[in-house]
């Protein structure tokens, strides 16, 4: 497994960790409208638990743009803690 392919799986387990979700269904297009149990508080949990995980702090912009794993990907890039 590439490294970008395992750290994509590792927030992938995150995710499905964080909304207690079978993590075979978790992909980059896995949102709020994919699972019900994204809700606004447990929106907040994820981030929360990004911020952990990866040791980074996001601000308000980047937590409402975070809507989607593949946007979580896109940032976390962008901080240089996920394999490009």
């Amino acid at each position: 497994m590439e490294l970008k392919d395992q750290a994509i799986s590792e927030l992938c387990q995150l995710v499905a960790d964080t909304l207690k979700v079978p993590r075979e269904e978790v992909n980059l297009d896995s949102g709020p409208l994919t699972f019900p149990e994204w809700d606004s508080f447990n929106h907040v949990q994820l981030m929360v638990a990004v911020e952990d995980r990866y040791k980074i702090e996001l601000d308000g912009e980047q937590l409402a743009t975070m809507i989607s794993v593949g946007e979580i990907a896109r940032v976390l890039r962008g901080k240089g803690v996920l394999a490009a």
